[in-house]
């Protein structure tokens, strides 16, 4: 067992989201007070290949490490920290090390698994480059303070700010290593996610045109990287954003950017609102998913509209929030929030610039957080409460959902969540919603 250790305190409710993330692992890793995981199961769940119904554009990878691997992206983008990570000679250390051993031994995989093996951070990887990344902050002032202002102003580690500057970086690095593990092992390895009906891999066990395809992509990485300009972390993570284009899974990336689009309308009528004349900032509606192919709407998502759709025409709040992603079924080509707002706009007569989108939710507690998200980006009151509008199976479910969260995002996105009524329950949106979670990486 390879014990990792940092002198923070940990919540109790991100090392479960850890555990939730990382059990049935083949590594073990004890994270300060301590966390240690399982073997995989070797069950898989897998489907018929698909490369998907997006197209991958250039800005795909950018937009996937801005939202789910937000440390990645300031250290290539932040022109000074790139320097002095560049320069640092034990993080050099470590990635020419995993490089040479990748190629030594990847002619020697007869699976994929094998390859995603070669490129995971082992325990003793990530616990190495955690403390030289701290000891960089430590002995460089200007590192720390730029990278430390950059990570503050945009929120996706805002939860672990209450660790100071040694814990913060330490925690937001251990999450961008293991949640690059996590792609590798599910869409490389074929590993069961936790939601596996909708996020497995699109290709088969044993899959000898994916086996090739990860093999070349593999061989022309390690061949670019030989040059020497690349960070410490590119072997791994361009390897994981690889599986995920392969695997057609670029639904984090999907409708960005978020103020353009369906949302341009509504978001240009926030700056008009008069918010005192409103109860509520906003009417959120839960998505839910047809379970049939070729299902644009389910039932429940256009009863759950006409709900809403009566309190919006009896002016409790300027806007309605529709939320939900491409969930069900598998890779459907229809997103829960664009459908719904389709019936709201064309037959219940709402008006489109009354209607936002939050097309990414892939669960309830998702629901919630991204419109905690949309709030605080477009710059609505957060002072308001939301109220969301739903049927009242679902509504019985929201009012006990705190545990859910805690489990699955480590903390609660809102604050006062009560409900109000048999289809109805009110919350305030919290700064802590901006915390990204790269353990779910096709909504962060």
């Amino acid at each position: 067992m390879v014990v990792c250790k940092f002198n923070i305190n940990v919540d109790k409710s991100y090392l479960m989201r850890v555990i939730l993330y990382m059990k049935k692992s083949i590594y073990t890793l004890l994270l300060a007070v301590g966390i240690f995981t399982n073997s995989y199961s070797s069950g898989l769940t897998f489907y018929k290949n698909d490369p998907g119904d997006t197209v991958w554009t250039a800005s795909t990878d950018s937009i996937i490490l801005n939202k789910a691997f937000y440390l990645f992206a300031v250290f290539n983008q932040e022109g000074n920290i790139r320097e002095f990570l560049q320069q640092d000679k034990v993080l050099e250390g470590i990635a020419d090390q995993k490089i040479k051993e990748a190629g030594r031994e990847i002619n020697n995989c007869n699976d994929v698994s094998c390859y995603a093996s070669l490129l995971k951070w082992t325990p003793h990887e990530i616990y190495l480059i955690g403390n030289e990344l701290v000891n960089m902050a430590d002995q460089n002032a200007t590192f720390r303070d730029r990278l430390v202002h950059v990570l503050e102003e945009n929120g996706g580690y805002i939860n672990y700010e209450k660790y100071g500057y040694a814990g913060m970086i330490r925690a937001a690095w251990y999450d961008c290593a293991l949640g690059t593990n996590y792609i590798l092992n599910v869409y490389i390895k074929g590993m069961k996610p936790i939601y596996a009906l909708i996020d497995s891999i699109s290709f088969a066990p044993n899959d000898p045109h994916f086996k090739h395809l990860i093999y070349e992509s593999f061989h022309s990485t390690l061949r670019q990287l030989k040059g020497g300009h690349d960070l410490f972390f590119a072997l791994p993570i361009r390897m994981a954003l690889l599986a995920l284009r392969l695997n057609g899974r670029n639904e984090v990336a999907r409708y960005e950017p978020m103020k353009a689009g369906m949302n341009a309308l509504p978001y240009a009528m926030i700056k008009h609102t008069q918010w005192a004349h409103y109860r509520y900032s906003a009417i959120l509606i839960p998505g839910e998913g047809p379970e049939r192919v070729g299902v644009s709407l389910n039932p429940v998502g256009a009863f759950r509209c006409r709900l809403a759709a009566k309190r919006f025409k009896k002016g409790l709040a300027p806007f309605i929030i529709t939320s939900g992603g491409h969930v069900h079924p598998y890779k459907t080509p229809f997103s829960e929030a664009v459908e719904m707002k389709k019936y709201l706009v064309d037959s219940l007569h709402i008006p489109a610039s009354a209607v936002i989108i939050e097309p990414h939710a892939r669960h309830t507690t998702t629901n919630i957080r991204n419109t905690c998200r949309i709030i605080i980006h477009f710059g609505i009151p957060i002072q308001k409460p939301v109220l969301i509008v739903t049927d009242t199976a679902q509504n019985n479910y929201i009012s006990s959902i705190d545990e859910r969260n805690r489990v699955e995002l480590g903390y609660l996105p809102y604050a006062h969540l009560r409900r109000i009524g048999p289809n109805e329950t009110v919350f305030f949106p919290v700064q802590a919603c901006m915390q990204e979670n790269p353990f779910d990486p096709l909504d962060p």
